[in-house]
């Protein structure tokens, strides 16, 4: 299955992204404007990378719709 590929090779916690969120919200996330934080362990690079899923491993622009 793909979550044994993964580079992590396991599922996140609550614990791992409440941390995340609760970095983006303190005060030691001041400075950081405009991006995406992905806590995913990786999975959406390796199903790319992979090509698996609906994804295709072709598709070079996320935002290209």
């Amino acid at each position: 299955d793909l979550l044994s590929r993964s580079p992590v090779g396991r599922e996140g916690t609550m614990v791992e992204t409440a941390d995340a969120i609760e970095f983006l919200a303190s005060d030691r996330a001041s400075y950081i404007t405009g991006t995406d934080l992905l806590v995913d362990g990786g999975l959406p690079s390796a199903s790319i990378l992979l090509g698996a899923g609906s994804r295709s491993a072709s598709r070079s622009d996320p935002f290209d719709h």
